[in-house]
């Protein structure tokens, strides 16, 4: 897919896609020791919870759900 692609979807989904991000999102923050450790064990150290956290919450901004 190249960068000038356009993707669009139904408002009601990206509504769900967004609230689905920051539940996920609160998990993190709610057990965030726990989870990281479980991250870096199960990916062999190659991806980080923050890393995550952060992606998850940009793809929620893409989304209009976070300023």
């Amino acid at each position: 897919m190249s960068a000038d692609t356009t993707i669009t979807i139904n408002a009601a989904d990206a509504v769900e896609l967004v609230e689905a991000l920051q539940w996920l999102r609160d998990w993190f923050d709610y057990d965030h020791d726990t989870l990281a450790a479980s991250m870096r064990r199960h990916s062999f150290g190659l991806f980080h919870l923050d890393e995550l956290d952060d992606t998850l919450d940009r793809f929620a901004r893409l989304l209009g759900g976070r300023p």
